[in-house]
């Protein structure tokens, strides 16, 4: 019986064959994400701050990088794989100005996304909110609010605030804030007068 047995298995071997040295480096790649691995990128580089956008599966066939909030983007391809890179998160949306937004966390070598829009994801954003005055490039924010409640800055302090306020105006679908102030009430302290800007 134990000698029926081990002949069936290295039959089995026989017929199956060795693995190649190209079959093992194709399986290795195909479990490697390369959000995480240097040798899928020019000079071995991973790329920081970006998701970049792949037409076929398993990220191979054209590239297209997105670095920052994009309100108005055209994929010009069906997006069937995706790399996020490690501990970032992105807002990607079927529609303009970050409507039907779904948030990645992690890569995927699978999927079927069309793509119009899309920023980095902040656990801290929300609804951008609060009496504006919308220009061609920016917008002006006096009491910004995020679902409907102020924008709060614990620490009180210049660098806080500049952060904060980046963070706020990448939410409303601009790159920065080119002006902000801090606001106390109460004892809070709250952003102010917020200038958000493309440029």
């Amino acid at each position: 019986m134990r000698a029926t047995v081990t002949l069936a298995i290295v039959a089995s071997m026989i017929a199956i064959g060795p693995v190649s040295a190209q079959d093992q480096a194709t399986a290795l790649a195909q479990d490697e994400d390369p959000a995480a691995t240097a040798r899928f990128w020019p000079g071995g580089q991973i790329p920081q701050r970006q998701v970049i956008f792949f037409s076929g599966s398993n990220f191979t066939g054209n590239r297209f990088a997105v670095t920052g909030p994009r309100a108005n983007l055209r994929v010009p391809f069906l997006v069937r794989s995706v790399v996020v890179l490690r501990s970032e998160s992105w807002d990607v949306c079927l529609r303009a100005d970050y409507r039907s937004c779904s948030t990645l966390r992690s890569s995927s070598r699978n999927v079927t996304l069309l793509v119009r829009s899309a920023r980095p994801h902040d656990d801290y954003g929300g609804t951008v909110g609060g009496q504006s005055l919308r220009g061609m490039a920016s917008q002006y924010f006096p009491a910004p609010t995020l679902n409907g409640r102020r924008v709060a800055v614990p620490q009180g302090n210049a660098a806080a605030a500049q952060e904060r306020a980046n963070r706020f105006c990448q939410r409303a679908g601009f790159n920065y804030s080119r002006w902000q102030m801090l606001q106390t009430v109460s004892g809070q302290h709250y952003l102010a007068d917020v200038l958000c800007t493309r440029s």
